[in-house]
């Protein structure tokens, strides 16, 4: 009998413990804002512009690439390198929400380095 109450008791604990988090959504805003991917850099280092009018444009910067000398208005990249689907490719538009931490799951990345915008964010893809 004593387990058997040790046993529920665990049980319980981890029902009430478990991370609900995945029906949480850490959005700095809830709308929906679009961006273009500019330049396709090495190991997910891309440099993305917005083109959504209504954006917070403090959060970007205009930016110009030091190897091809070409300069981007209101540019920004990711922080969390992993969100995007490897099918984006330059020129995509691509729908986002601000998200103010990362739930991006891990994934390969090489460790070589590409010249990105100094403003990153962290966003959650929605197509």
């Amino acid at each position: 009998m004593k387990y058997y109450k040790l046993s529920l008791f665990l049980l319980g604990f981890v029902f009430i413990s478990c991370d609900r988090s995945n029906e949480e959504t850490y959005t700095i805003y809830k709308e929906v804002f679009t961006a273009r991917l500019v330049n396709k850099g090495l190991c997910l280092h891309d440099t993305f512009t917005i083109e959504s009018e209504n954006f917070d444009f403090s959060l970007v910067a205009d930016w110009t690439h030091p190897v091809t000398d070409v300069t981007y208005k209101n540019a920004f990249a990711l922080k969390n390198l992993c969100e995007l689907p490897e099918t984006i490719n330059e020129g995509d538009v691509i729908k986002f929400i601000l998200i103010d931490k990362d739930d991006t799951p891990d994934c390969i990345n090489c460790l070589a380095i590409s010249p990105t915008p100094p403003k990153k964010l962290f966003i959650k893809y929605v197509e």
